[in-house]
């Protein structure tokens, strides 16, 4: 994701199983405790299935066509909850 202070920010887009809760704070704060900072997501959005081209990989750029540069009124902004 284009960024207004770095190079990028960067957006994971995650499938959860069905029945299975997950909030994108603990996936940050998972996240912060094995990754670089420059790795962790500032935008977390949950998703039910990944898009796909015909060749079954996965189409990154239907994910960044989404809504306002790939920031869709779903997304969690980890910046926006920790003021």
């Amino acid at each position: 994701m284009p960024s207004e202070l770095e190079d990028e920010d960067i957006k994971v887009s995650v499938v959860v199983q069905p029945d299975t809760g997950l909030d994108p704070e603990e996936l940050v704060a998972y996240c912060e405790e094995r990754l670089p900072r420059s790795m962790v997501p500032r935008y977390v959005e949950f998703i039910d299935a990944l898009p796909r081209t015909p060749t079954d990989k996965v189409a990154k750029y239907r994910l960044r066509a989404q809504g306002d540069g790939g920031i869709t009124p779903t997304t969690w902004d980890r910046e926006a909850s920790n003021p």
